[in-house]
This record gives C-alpha cells, structure tokens and sequence, in this order.
C-alpha cells in the first residue's frame, strides 16, 4: 500500500469514527441496551410488604453477608404424622401423607426489609398441598395481600393466590412446593 493510499484511508477513518461513534451512542439511546433499570419497577410488578424479624424460637445466622441475622428453624417432619413448622411470623403446616418420607424442614426469615421466607429445601414437592401462614401484624399488609413465589428460573414473582384472614390478619397459602416467598399487592 502506498502512502498516499494510506493517508487517504486513514483520514477516512478518522473522519467516519465520529459518526459512526454518534450513531451507535444514539441507536442505544433510542432502542435501549437491555431492561430499563432508571424508570423504577414495571406497572405490572408487585408491590411488597416492608417487615422485620418477629421473635418465635429460630436460630439467628447471619451467613448471607448483608450485615442482617436470618432467623432460622429447622425441625424434622414425620410422613405418616405430618407436622407444624413455626420460626416468628412465618408457619408452615404439612399434612399426614403430603410427604413420602420423614424429611427436615427449614423455615427461613430473610430479614432483608420485606415480609419474605424461604422455606427448603427449595423444590421439594408434595403428595397434598402444604400451607404457609404468615403474620401480618406489626405490618402495613391488609386484606387485599398476597403470597408471591420467586420463580429463579424466569427472574419473575409469582402470585399464589394467598388469602388474609381479616379476623386474625393473617395471610395463608397452599403451596405445591418450596421456594422463597414474599408477601405483597
């Protein structure tokens, strides 16, 4: 290549670079560069229910980094018996033949500002429904609440039909498994 071909193609460059630099800084601006982070949630996102750890006999843990305890109780269900599994707001009642076989449970508070539990193992699958109760006193939840479930599959929640007792503002759900779930509208 000569010199001048060089040249010519250098100052080509340097003359279209700009451009083009303008054009892909504009198509991203116009089309987005993936989910739009600065707009706050979507329409169709839940709103949650703001909580904090209720007393009620759980081990404190504070594995998950975040400088807040997780309560933590864990208790062995018997198949043939069933069981009732409570750590503060959150409660968990398995009935007599929903599981195959005698299995330790965990019920977890996440203590992470919201109303949420996980309770595990996660997917653990059942024979009968099994219910989660939670608490709603001391909170901002009503009677129009829900329980949704984390989907980590689709990074989505999930709304599981819960229904508030408005006698004892209690919130319960029949879960078909074992996830981590949060209360909210």
């Amino acid at each position: 290549m000569t010199s001048d071909l060089r040249n010519s193609v250098a100052t080509r460059i340097a003359r279209f670079l700009p451009v083009g630099a303008v054009a892909l800084i504009l198509g991203l601006g116009l089309t987005g560069c993936g989910r739009e982070l600065a707009s706050g949630p979507a329409e169709d996102e839940p709103k949650f229910i703001a909580g904090s750890v209720v007393d009620g006999g759980g081990a404190i843990s504070n594995g998950s980094g975040s400088g807040r305890a997780k309560k933590v109780k864990r208790q062995l269900v018997v198949a043939a018996q069933g069981g009732t599994i409570v750590n503060g707001r959150y409660s968990i009642t398995v009935p007599p033949g929903a599981l195959s076989y005698d299995t330790e449970y965990q019920v977890t508070d996440n203590n992470n500002g919201f109303v949420e539990c996980d309770l595990s193992p996660h997917g653990a699958q059942f024979n009968a429904p099994v219910t989660l109760e939670i608490d709603l006193n001391g909170t901002t939840g009503d009677s129009d609440c829900t329980v949704y479930w984390w989907n980590a599959s689709t990074h989505t929640w999930v709304d599981m039909q819960g229904h508030v007792n408005p006698a004892t503002n209690v919130l319960s759900v029949q879960l078909p498994h074992f996830s981590k779930y949060r209360a909210g509208w």
